[in-house]
């Protein structure tokens, strides 16, 4: 399950329902929406859709259960409906008696997806800045754990990081000369 950082979704209640029903949670990195954006999508469909069938004479149940079939029946960019993906066979609706079903093959090829290393140095954006850290563990494809140089640890999405060469700065507090000061003799 794919969820924002909401309170609700860190409670210890929460977690151990997942953990009772082996439901793996995964959290998306702050400050990052797009992450969830196929939820935050799903959403505006289903709005959208209520709106448009909200003058026809049926309950809400059944609004939303013909809206889900047809969302389920209709295919993606694969060529396959959700209910392939997931029954591995194709649901018939009406539209089935119209157009006879004829198999495609998708010939889209998805790119691949940046990678950084654990241990490489990265400029993280936390807000509108940019900070130095280096990579501890990666976290899925595209979701990494950072600690800044100044110490703390946060989560970054691939999108809020960039490769960088530039080498961690050691401070040092010691003088590297040391310097004689002159005294005026102020004798009266």
């Amino acid at each position: 399950m794919v969820s924002d950082n909401a309170s609700i979704f860190q409670s210890e209640e929460f977690h151990a329902y997942c953990s009772n029903h082996d439901i793996f949670q995964k959290f998306i990195a702050p400050g990052h929406p797009a992450t969830n954006g196929l939820a935050e999508r799903n959403v505006q469909t289903l709005k959208h859709r209520l709106k448009a069938v909200s003058n026809e004479r049926m309950s809400m149940q059944m609004k939303v259960q013909n809206i889900l079939l047809r969302y389920r029946a209709t295919p993606l960019s694969c060529g396959k409906s959700p209910a392939e993906l997931y029954l591995n066979r194709k649901l018939r609706i009406r539209m089935d008696a119209i157009f006879p079903y004829q198999p495609r093959h998708s010939k889209l090829e998805s790119k691949p997806v940046r990678s950084l290393q654990v241990g490489e140095r990265v400029q993280v954006r936390i807000l509108s800045q940019w900070q130095f850290g280096e990579v501890k563990k990666k976290l899925g494809n595209r979701h990494y754990l950072v600690t800044l140089d100044s110490g703390r640890t946060i989560k970054r999405h691939i999108n809020q990081l960039h490769s960088t060469m530039v080498k961690k700065k050691s401070v040092s507090f010691e003088p590297t000369q040391s310097f004689e000061i002159p005294r005026l003799n102020n004798t009266i």
